[in-house]
This record gives structure tokens, sequence and C-alpha cells, in this order.
């Protein structure tokens, strides 16, 4: 028996937690994945939610979908953080939590340069600063996410 058409399996963890390693497992496993698409995934999910469209109508093929992030100099995007609303358009697909610690996740995201565009665009003054807001956006985020699921744990995996 083949999958329903309405079924899809949606990361919504943060970028730089093993988003590129998921996409991969997906397409090494022949499911349809994308990730990232320099933002413009983040763009066009954004974009559907914002008009009350089905988020996902611009990827009628695919399966998987990683890594919904678009970082710019004027603008960030991460329409996985409505993973709520993206459940009501498809409540028989999967949810990964992809996860690893805090402080490994803010390292990296120091080391891959994300502090300064993250200053300008949060007005914020200095790089603790930064790091103090992605704290908390880790710990809100990873708590939202456990409580929405609490009562659909078959609904989501915590990787």
């Amino acid at each position: 028996m083949g999958l329903d058409s309405r079924v899809r399996i949606f990361q919504i963890g943060f970028n730089k937690c093993a988003t590129s390693s998921l996409h991969n497992f997906f397409q090494r496993n022949g499911l349809a994945s994308v990730h990232w698409e320099e933002g413009r995934l983040a763009a066009r999910v954004a974009t559907r939610l914002k008009k009350g469209e089905d988020p996902f109508l611009d990827y009628p093929d695919t399966i998987a979908f990683t890594d919904m992030i678009m970082l710019s100099a004027t603008l960030v995007l991460e329409p996985y953080k409505a993973f709520a609303e993206i459940y009501r358009w498809y409540p028989q697909s999967y949810f990964v939590l992809n996860t690893r610690h805090c402080r490994d996740w803010i390292e990296s995201r120091v080391k891959h340069g994300f502090v300064p565009r993250y200053q300008v665009l949060y007005k914020l003054p200095d790089e603790a600063a930064v790091r103090r807001l992605w704290m908390q956006d880790w710990y809100t985020h990873h708590a939202k996410v456990l409580k929405f699921f609490a009562d659909k744990p078959q609904r989501l995996l915590v990787y």
C-alpha cells in the first residue's frame, strides 16, 4: 500500500543540527527530499502560509523537507516554526525535531558566521546578546514542539 498523498516528513528543528544528513538519508532511501534551496524553500513555504494556502503546494512530488530557513541581510524566515499550522494541512505526516546540545548548536552557528546578520536584524549590541537570543529561541521552540505533539507522539520523532 502506498503513502497517502498528504503524508510528508517535515524537519522542524534548527539548522546546524544534521539537516543535510537527514536530507541525504531520505534521498538514499528513495524519498524525494528538498533541502534549504539557498532559502527559497523557506520563502515559498512562508509565502504560502501567509496567504493561508497549502504551504507545500509548490512541491507536489516531494515527501521530505529539511532546513526551512532563509537568512538574508534584511530578513529571517523560519517557517518550520509554524509546525502547528503545517500539521493542520498535513495531519497524517511525520515531524522530526532534529536536535543537538544547545551549546554545540550555538558554537556551530557562530563558526558559520551567523552572528553579524542576527546582530543587525535584531539590533543586538554584541555576540553575547545573539547567543542569549539563540539560547532562548532554542528552549522555547523545543518546549512548544514537545507540548504540541504531547497528545500525538506517533507523529513526532526527536532525533
